[in-house]
């Protein structure tokens, strides 16, 4: 297959974008579609090699998977064992038996499906902390090469319709995508189903006639629309997008119209084809394996987000390393240099694989117990482990299954009538067991209906990134219960500020919203719920919002204990009332119209919000109260829980 040097110099367009996401250029958020390009070249570039070995009798599919083995893994093996290793000593031991997992999966190209079941979100920062997090891109390519070539041949030999074959099997793909966009948006993103159309678009490139019959002027004038495509993508997508499904046909498409006639000369191609531009092409494998370990391990040992500069520094860093791998590691490996023959070459693949396979197995066994943790250090992330003690069981729970809702009782478990609940998501959930002290001691009983991100607010849909929940259906069983119950009091938190961003959206079902005022939106829920529970004579208490502190408590301070460092202050007071400069004016309002409310941040801020108290961490992440946390609202919760009488 002859060598086309525009064809690297779209790759150099899709690992910069990359590059520039990871690094939150603003002009660049959407830089993540550079995955997605990368898969429409490989499908053109791997197809085209099939077919081309297939006519002239040469291609079998020993040969094919060597040289993916020779293409993919000494710079995956390289860069992970490497990620393990500096890993051991910058990562706190639950951190290190997460990479240990995904060390396996890598090995294995399952990380995919690894960070799916997970459930950490790429494009919502999730896995800023995951340093083989980005493998699962080379995942989806390598689940879909062991098919493939056996796809390819099965259509040759039974039918001579490739095109027509391929054709069905994208779109079926491409349905699969839009759907799971809409439907669950994290499966569209990490399973292979649901991204095989964008490989399979570049293969229909390299097999269609077509592009061969489209004038010269025409083509000129289609691979600058496609360059425009991939870029307009780049710069106006961002992580809010709904992505893939439908938004994927922009850089995808595009990255097709320049595929189709790349050959050609062109004003984009001679671009393309710059010696530098070339270069940056060559280096793209291993500058993507190696980029994100950097950042991630980075943010690990300085327990902060990154400067620009040193990120700027990291990437140099990069460019050094994927110039190495790709001259000493990849390229004598790819040209079958020396001894490297095959049998060897599938030996030496196999060990290496079984060594870090059980290297990443024994983190995962022993929950990363080889990194030493100094006693202070330990203290301090054990706080990440202190919640209310029913999370586990009552978090979260079935409201098709109202009969196991008998272990979610807070407070006096031995009595049979409830007096109160607490409602709300999981900020509810972590003052659960200050609100059951203070019930146990008004000799009352409650039940507990806390969900994550799932605010107490009635008729009222929740969006998280533009996907529906069931939230909506999940508080109409909640008021069932209040009102099968008779409940006199309820108690609803929850983290009211996250409902009035762009990422998490609520909306009145029965009075839709059409100016988009999230702020308003929120205020006219929050409102209606009142209302229908004062129609049932319940007394409403309202908790205030928790100061978040912007950072992972445990974690930020373990490591400032572990690099003997001065331990951070939490945001100042003036801080987190501007962050709340929406929500407590509503609250205020609520408060003149009779609802009872208590504002944690009055015992948890003085001039600055607190985060740990005589020692002991209040915070289980950045936002959550530890048990300690929550014990400190007790005060308030007395006051209010004991306006209204036991049930006799």
């Amino acid at each position: 297959m002859r060598y086309t040097p525009a064809i690297d110099g779209l790759r150099a367009l899709a690992v910069i974008a990359v590059l520039l996401f990871h690094a939150k250029v603003p002009w660049f958020r959407g830089g993540f579609v550079g995955v997605d390009v990368f898969f429409v070249i490989s499908g053109y570039l791997i197809t085209s090699l099939i077919l081309q070995e297939h006519a002239n009798g040469r291609f079998t599919l020993a040969g094919f998977y060597e040289r993916r083995i020779r293409r993919i893994f000494p710079a995956l093996l390289l860069v992970v064992l490497s990620t393990l290793v500096i890993g051991a000593f910058v990562m706190f031991p639950p951190d290190l038996a997460r990479l240990g997992s995904s060390a396996v999966a890598a090995m294995l190209f399952v990380s995919n499906l690894y960070f799916l079941r997970s459930e950490q979100a790429y494009l919502r920062g999730d896995t800023e902390l995951e340093p083989l997090v980005h493998t699962w891109s080379l995942a989806i390519e390598e689940q879909f090469y062991l098919l493939f070539p056996v796809m390819i041949l099965g259509i040759i030999r039974i039918s001579k319709r490739l095109e027509v074959v391929l054709v069905g099997v994208a779109l079926g793909s491409f349905a699969l995508s839009v759907y799971l966009t809409l439907a669950r948006p994290e499966t569209a993103f990490y399973f292979s189903p649901s991204r095989g159309w964008e490989l399979l678009l570049g293969a229909l490139v390299a097999v269609t006639a077509l592009k061969e019959m489209v004038p010269r002027t025409i083509t000129l004038v289609l691979q600058f629309v496609g360059l425009a495509m991939i870029v307009g993508a780049i710069v106006s997508f961002d992580t809010l997008t709904l992505f893939p499904g439908f938004a994927a046909l922009v850089p995808c498409v595009g990255t097709a119209l320049i595929l189709a006639w790349c050959v050609r000369e062109s004003p984009l191609t001679a671009v393309l084809s710059h010696p530098a531009v070339v270069w940056i092409g060559l280096i793209s494998y291993p500058l993507y394996l190696w980029h994100w370990p950097l950042l991630a391990l980075s943010r690990h040992t300085l327990s902060r987000e990154l400067a620009a500069f040193e990120i700027v520094a990291l990437y140099g860093l990069a460019v050094l390393l994927a110039t190495g791998t790709w001259r000493y590691i990849e390229k004598p490996f790819r040209q079958r240099r020396g001894s490297i023959t095959a049998k060897r070459l599938f030996a030496s693949a196999a060990g290496v694989s079984c060594l870090t396979i059980a290297i990443g197995g024994a983190l995962r066994a022993t929950e990363g117990m080889w990194a030493a943790t100094p006693a202070g250090v330990a203290r301090m992330l054990e706080a990440a482990k202190d919640y209310a003690p029913l999370i586990g069981t009552c978090h979260n729970w079935d409201r098709k299954n109202s009969e196991g809702l008998s272990q979610c009782v807070i407070g006096i478990r031995e009595r049979l009538e409830l007096d109160f609940a607490l409602w709300g998501d999981s900020h509810a959930g972590a003052i659960a067991i200050a609100v059951g002290a203070v019930a146990n001691s008004a000799g009352k009983t409650g039940l507990q209906l806390t969900t994550d991100d799932c605010p107490p607010l009635l008729r009222t849909q929740v969006r998280i990134r533009h996907q529906l929940t069931d939230c909506e259906a999940r508080n109409e069983a909640a008021f069932a219960l209040l009102r099968q119950h008779r409940i006199r009091q309820v108690v609803l938190a929850g983290a009211w500020v996250q409902y009035i961003d762009d990422y998490k959206t609520v909306e009145l079902s029965i009075e839709p919203n059409v100016t988009n005022d999230t702020v308003a939106s929120f205020r006219q829920a929050l409102k209606y719920t009142i209302s229908q529970l004062r129609v049932l004579g319940i007394d409403v208490v309202i908790v205030g919002p928790i100061p978040d502190i912007g950072w992972n408590v445990p974690y930020v301070l373990a490591a400032a204990e572990k690099h003997k460092a001065v331990l951070p202050d939490g945001p100042s007071l003036g801080d987190f009332l501007k962050s709340q400069r929406e929500v407590i004016p509503i609250l205020k309002e609520l408060e003149n119209d009779g609802v009872y409310v208590i504002y944690p941040h009055e015992v948890l801020c003085q001039s600055i919000c607190i985060v740990q108290l005589e020692g002991q961490l209040l915070y289980r992440d950045s936002e959550h109260l530890t048990t300690v946390g929550a014990e400190l609202l007790r005060p308030m919760l007395v006051e209010q829980l004991s306006r209204v009488a036991a049930v006799p």
